[in-house]
């Protein structure tokens, strides 16, 4: 008996999936950002994995937060500079497979308050 054709069809590559992807927030303190909703403050990202059954783990500017799971919220810190950081959610076990979002910082200023 001889066998024909290109044999199993290969296992799809592992993918994670980041929302939003980019965001802006606000301080929580400084310039006049007490006029601005607490909900504008933070931001809860969610990650989809594909065709794995690995855990998502979270990371702030390639910090690793110690939250696992589809899930993460991110808080800005009380007060700083205007910024850009990197949110990503990644395999456990494969550092290779990631999804970045982009969080703007920025203090809001109200000319004459």
């Amino acid at each position: 008996m001889t066998l024909v054709g290109l044999g199993p069809k290969p296992a799809k590559a592992a993918e994670v999936a980041i929302f939003p992807r980019r965001i802006n927030l606000y301080y929580g303190q400084g310039a006049n950002n007490d006029m601005i909703d607490g909900c504008n403050k933070r931001c809860q990202f969610q990650a989809i994995a594909f065709n794995t059954g690995a855990q998502v783990e979270w990371l702030v500017n390639n910090v690793l937060q110690g939250v696992v799971g589809p899930w993460f919220l991110y808080q800005t810190p009380a007060n700083g500079a205007a910024v850009v950081i990197t949110v990503r959610a990644r395999l456990q076990g494969s550092p290779a497979v990631f999804d970045e979002a982009k969080v703007s910082q920025l203090n809001y200023d109200w000319p004459g308050i």
